[in-house]
Order: structure tokens, then sequence, then C-alpha cells
């Protein structure tokens, strides 16, 4: 079985394109240009109020719309307004399962 890590990209950053329900499972974004590889995490920010976000899992994607994975990193899956904004991450939840499975192999970091 071949084990998939989390991919990331350096400053990937850009806006939804039309709001998303708490049950979508895809989105649509306005760029795509500069987005790592799947599987990655990105954070979804509230446009008006950085506190309020969701952390999810980029499983597929296909030019601009992105198959996705709600609520990781304990964050809860919430609706998002057209133009939030979406930002490349790697969850704490992710990078501490890392650092452990390095110290000591225990942590399963295939997603």
């Amino acid at each position: 079985m071949t084990t998939a890590f989390l991919k990331a990209a350096n400053n990937y950053e850009t806006t939804l394109n039309g709001a998303i329900t708490s049950g979508a499972t895809s989105m649509i974004v306005d760029s795509a240009t500069g987005s790592p590889d799947v599987p990655f995490e990105l954070s979804l920010i509230d446009q008006t109020d950085d506190t309020i976000f969701e952390i999810v899992k980029c499983t597929a994607k296909a030019s601009t719309t992105f198959t996705i994975t709600r609520a990781q990193g304990g964050t809860t899956a919430i609706a998002h307004a057209d133009n939030d904004v979406v930002k490349c991450v790697i969850s704490a939840e992710y990078n501490n399962q890392y650092a452990t499975k390095l110290v000591d192999g225990s942590a399963d970091l295939a997603v």
C-alpha cells in the first residue's frame, strides 16, 4: 500500500467563488494556480472576521473545483460566504502527528 502524505505550497491563497453550506463536499475557488497536488489542507477564513475559520482537506481537484473533507484539525464544518479567504495550511494536528512520527514512529501520517 502506498502512503500519501499531505502536500503544501508556499503562499497559496485565493478566495471562494460562491458560497458553500456546512455540508458541501466541493467548492469552487477563484484560482487554483499555485495550489499543491492533492491531498492538501486549506483554511477557509471568514473575510470579515479571521477568528472564524475551518480547516478542510482537499482530496481531488479539477481546474478550480476542489473536492473537500470538512472539519479537519479539530475545526467544525460551517457555511462560508462568496469571497471568503482560502489559504494553504498544514494544521497543527497534522504537524504534531508528524513530529511524533519523527521521534518515536507512533503517529499514522497516511491521509
